[in-house]
C-alpha cells in the first residue's frame, strides 16, 4: 500500500462526478453532503485504494437496485473526533441481516453473478489496518448504510507542515544565479 498524505475532499467530489457520468442513463441519483471545499480533510494512506473501494461500494448499490425505483445514493463526509467519517447510504432493497454479518469476508459475495468477494474485503482490511473502522448496516426494503471511520493525519499540525508533507512548498523554478 502506497502511503501518502492527501486531502479527501476533492477526491470525494470527483468520485461523485465520475459516478454520475458513468450511470447517467440509469435511474440513479448520486449526491454528496457535508463536504466543504474550504475545509480540507487530510488523511494518510493509499488514496487510490480508498477511492477504488468507495467506487466499488457505489457500484454494489447500483447493481443491487430495485429496477422500478429511482436509486438515491448519498455520500456524506464529516469529522468525528480524530476520524473522517465517510458514509454511503442508499434507498435500495437492503440486505438480509444474516448476509450483512458475512459481507467483507474474503471470498464472500452476495447476489452478484460475477462477484469475487474481494472488493469489500479489500477496502475493509485496508481501512482497519490504517486504524479505522468499516461497518455495514442494512434494513431489507429500506436501504443500506456503509460507515467508514478513517483516522485523520496526526503528525501534521500546521498549514506549513501540511504543505511540506504534501510537497506543495513553493520553490523557485530556477535559482537567480543562472540568470
Amino acid at each position: 500500500m502506497k502511503k501518502e498524505v492527501f486531502d479527501l475532499v476533492p477526491y470525494i467530489k470527483n468520485l461523485v462526478i465520475e459516478k454520475n457520468i458513468e450511470f447517467n442513463d440509469l435511474a440513479v441519483k448520486i449526491d454528496v453532503k457535508g463536504v466543504d471545499v474550504k475545509s480540507p480533510i487530510y488523511l494518510e494512506g493509499d488514496v487510490y485504494v480508498l477511492m477504488r473501494g468507495l467506487s466499488n461500494i457505489i457500484n454494489n448499490s447500483i447493481e443491487a437496485a430495485i429496477p422500478s425505483k429511482q436509486l438515491e445514493i448519498v455520500i456524506s463526509v464529516s469529522l468525528k473526533g480524530q476520524f473522517a467519517q465517510i458514509s454511503i447510504s442508499d434507498n435500495g432493497k437492503g440486505i438480509p441481516a444474516e448476509i450483512v454479518t458475512k459481507l467483507g469476508r474474503r471470498g464472500f459475495s452476495y447476489n452478484k453473478q460475477s462477484g469475487t468477494g474481494l472488493g469489500l474485503y479489500d477496502i475493509k482490511t485496508k481501512i482497519e489496518s490504517s486504524g479505522g473502522s468499516f461497518r455495514i448496516d442494512s434494513i431489507e426494503g429500506v436501504g443500506t448504510l456503509v460507515s467508514i471511520n478513517y483516522p485523520l493525519i496526526e503528525s501534521v499540525t500546521s498549514e506549513n507542515e501540511i504543505e511540506q508533507t504534501l510537497n506543495l512548498e513553493r520553490k523557485p523554478l530556477c535559482d537567480n544565479k543562472s540568470i
